[in-house]
Formats: structure tokens, C-alpha cells, sequence
């Protein structure tokens, strides 16, 4: 995987301050500012050496712990995923990181750092491949990471999972993954739970497309007017029963990334209102993470205690998971 900046480089004329303007956004910036607003390596200038970090870090992991590596969940030859097993406690929570990059660039090896404060409490953690634009386009890889997903969550058993406490989490074009698996149809799993994801964490999400369509960024996305709608979360209905719902963005972010959360929320609040029993399930929306060009998971790596991720993503599904008796305790038999 290239480590070199997006091009080409945007320009550094300010966009308009305080602007948020979502879907109506090329209305107001030029193209060059579009794309200053959502290129956002150009806003981490240690990029480079920050993924120097997590693949060192990933690397150590790997020689640590308990692990399957690139187990296969399809044919493809991206469709793997790995494996972190829980160090101690059976069924374990479950966390799926799907890892960000655009929808075109990085791996989950990338990645694998994150799991270490998560095994170590006694989760499960695992991280999905999938295939990268413009190899694919976004329907096919949306579907890849649907079908990443239902076999893991289907085989969770087999590698000391809880099928109850599976939750999901991803940043950047992983957060509109997130978004996507949320929305999906799970009714053929038949989850004795009412719905296989028990929390959902989008770390610097994009939960609207059409924007994304206008950058120079979709000359490998490919999207159109029409996929870019089918595609966008904050167009989809969430599901009957609605499960923990976290956000999070840097403080330091463009404004088109820091309005994305509150669009997101808007988005989801008359649906939250219609649903019933079961529902009631929060959707979490802190301010800005003060000092950060992109959201903390990104940025701050792994810690020793795990205090950063804890602490940074609030009351979210990332520190559930390791708190049997907190938000999502165990299933009993027969509830």
C-alpha cells in the first residue's frame, strides 16, 4: 500500500468560516476548497510516519497475543480478516474494526495495534478486509463488508465469541461502513439478541456520499448520483430495534467533516422517535476532541491501559464491549 499524499494537492485558500454546509457544499467552495475540506491526510502532516507507528505497533501485537491471521470469509483475495482472542473469559465480547482509507487505500494490518487494550479486558477483536476502489465500486464493496460480517457472525462461536455482544466500530470511510452494516437487513440471521449489532462507534464518519462524489476523490470511487444515494447512510432507515450509536470527531477537522455528525444525528432522530419497544438506544454526539486533526484511535495509537481509547470515545460501544455488567450485559438463557 502507497504511503504517499492524495493528489492532487488542494488549495490552501480558506474555505468560509464556520461553514457546514453538507450536500450543498459545492455551492459554496470552488473545487480546489472541496477538496481541502474532505482530503483529509492534508490535515495530519505526519501522516506518513503515523502509519510507520501503527504498522510497528501491529507488528509487536501480532508477536503478543493469541491470533488468526487472514482467515478467509469468501472466495476473494481480499476477503479475509483477523482473529484476536479474548485473554481470559468465554463468550467474549466481540469488536469488528473495519478500517478506514478513503474506500481505496490501507489494509486491516494496518490496524492491528487497536486490539491490544481489548484482548487484554477480555474481548474479542476482529478486523475485516475488503476490496479497495477503483478495483471495485462502492455497491460491491459495501456488499463485501455485509458478507464480512454475517460469517463472523455466524462463526463468533467458534473463536470464543458472543453472538449477543458483537458490536461494530470503524473511522473515516469506515465509519460509513459502520453506517451501512446499521442499516442493513440482518432478519435472515435470525439473531436471538432482535439484532446482531449491540453498538455501533464511527470515528470521523461520513454518513453522506454525495459530497464525497463531487472531489476529486471519486476518479476512483466511481460513484454516481445514484449510487452515492443508495450508498449514504443518512438516507437508510435504522432497524426496529436500535443499538448504541457513538460519533466522534477531531477538533482540528475540516468543518465538512465536523458537520457530518450532527447530519448523521439529524438524520437519525425521527426514526429513533417512531421505534417502540426496543428502541431508546442513544445516539452519542460529543463536541470535538480539542486538538486533534483526525479522531483520537487515528491519532493517538495504542496506550499500555487502554485509557486513551476509553477516554476519547466517551460513553461509547468501544469501552462497552469490556464491561460485561455495563451498557450490553450478557444474555441470559432464554431472554
Amino acid at each position: 500500500m502507497s504511503l504517499s499524499p492524495d493528489t492532487p494537492t488542494p488549495s490552501s485558500k480558506s474555505a468560509p468560516h464556520g461553514a457546514a454546509f453538507g450536500r450543498d457544499a459545492h455551492r459554496v467552495y470552488d473545487a480546489a476548497q472541496l477538496d481541502g475540506q474532505y482530503l483529509a491526510r492534508f490535515g495530519v502532516p505526519a501522516f506518513v510516519e503515523f502509519v510507520k507507528r501503527w504498522q510497528s505497533d501491529s507488528a509487536a501485537l501480532v508477536d503478543a497475543c493469541s491470533r488468526a491471521l487472514d482467515v478467509p470469509f469468501g472466495e476473494g483475495k481480499d476477503e479475509t480478516l483477523d482473529i484476536f482472542h479474548a485473554a481470559h473469559g468465554t463468550p467474549a465480547p466481540v469488536l469488528v474494526f473495519y478500517h478506514g482509507g478513503y474506500w481505496r487505500s490501507a489494509d486491516k494490518a494496518w490496524f492491528r495495534f487497536i486490539a491490544r487494550p481489548f484482548v487484554k479486558r477480555g474481548a474479542v477483536v476482529v478486523l475485516p478486509n475488503y476490496s479497495l476502489c477503483p478495483s471495485v465500486g462502492m455497491d460491491a464493496l459495501v456488499e463485501q463488508c455485509t458478507r464480512s460480517f454475517e460469517w463472523l457472525w455466524r462463526n463468533v462461536a467458534s473463536f470464543g465469541g458472543d453472538e449477543s455482544r458483537v458490536f461494530v466500530s470503524g473511522h473515516s470511510a469506515a465509519g460509513h461502513i459502520s453506517g451501512m452494516l446499521l442499516a442493513h437487513d440482518w432478519s435472515s440471521l435470525r439473531s436471538s439478541s432482535g439484532f446482531p449489532i449491540k453498538g455501533v462507534t464511527a470515528i470521523s464518519g461520513l454518513f453522506d456520499l454525495e459530497p464525497i462524489r463531487l472531489t476529486s476523490l471519486n476518479q476512483d470511487l466511481r460513484l454516481t448520483a445514484e449510487s452515492a444515494t443508495l450508498n449514504s447512510p443518512v438516507n437508510l432507515p435504522l432497524p426496529a430495534r436500535v443499538p448504541l450509536i457513538s460519533a466522534a470527531v477531531g477538533g482540528l477537522e475540516s468543518d465538512e467533516f465536523q458537520a457530518a455528525e450532527p447530519a448523521f444525528r439529524r438524520s437519525r432522530r425521527r426514526p429513533l422517535m417512531q421505534h417502540r419497544r426496543g428502541s431508546g438506544a442513544p445516539l452519542l454526539f460529543g463536541p470535538p476532541f480539542d486538538g486533534q486533526s483526525r479522531a483520537p484511535i487515528q491519532q493517538d495509537g495504542p496506550q499500555s491501559d487502554g485509557t486513551v481509547l476509553r477516554r476519547k470515545t466517551c460513553v461509547s460501544c468501544l469501552s462497552a464491549i469490556t464491561a460485561p455488567s455495563g451498557c450490553f450485559p450478557r444474555r441470559k438463557s432464554g431472554v
